[in-house]
């Protein structure tokens, strides 16, 4: 359970669900433009692994006004 499955891009749920089901456990941690409003579904902007059995997964809204 060396290697972190590739989600970027992906949705949170689906992302997580992955990362789940390949054994890790997801951290997952919202990011927001600097101004705007987002808008649009979140998807999966960075992911690296935190600990031996934890992977941080950064999300963003796909847009924003």
């Amino acid at each position: 359970m060396n290697l972190v499955p590739d989600v970027l891009g992906m949705s949170v749920d689906e992302a997580v669900t992955h990362l789940r089901q390949a054994g890790w456990e997801a951290e997952v941690r919202v990011t927001f433009p600097y101004r705007g409003k987002p808008q649009g579904p979140q998807r999966v902007i960075r992911c690296r692994k935190s600990d031996a059995t934890k992977v941080e997964v950064v999300v963003a809204h796909q847009g924003w006004e």
